[in-house]
């Protein structure tokens, strides 16, 4: 899950653009891309990364959000990856439930949940 930049901010910076969701798109497929090269280059491999289609869609309300959250961070046990999902090294839950979590969203996520704790039992009890 991303969080975009305002329309307003985006119009800022590409003013000469018509079309903001032709903007963010293309902003996503330039970082996708150059990802994959990197990971392509490095590991000596070619081809895509990432599965298609990818789909976008806005998050209209804080129920939305908080569902989209646990779903996402629910997923490697929902799939088998992993049964500790709370300690899933590639998952942003480590990094949220740590005091030591640097960026405005990880606060934000706690916020969402009022606390650490309440964001620990949804995620327990958030069924996939």
């Amino acid at each position: 899950m991303i969080k975009t930049k305002s329309e307003e901010d985006i119009r800022a910076v590409f003013a000469e653009k018509q079309d903001v969701n032709k903007v963010i798109s293309q902003q996503f497929s330039n970082a996708f891309n150059s990802y994959s090269q990197a990971i392509n280059k490095r590991f000596g491999r070619t081809g895509k990364l990432f599965e298609l289609p990818f789909r976008r869609k806005k998050i209209k309300s804080e129920q939305q959000l908080i569902k989209s959250v646990l779903h996402i961070n629910k997923n490697p046990a929902k799939h088998h990856v992993t049964e500790d999902f709370l300690n899933y090294p590639y998952s942003s839950v480590a990094d949220i439930l740590s005091s030591t979590a640097l960026t405005a969203e990880y606060h934000e996520v706690i916020a969402l949940f009022n606390g650490v704790e309440n964001f620990k039992k949804s995620l327990s009890e958030f069924q996939t």
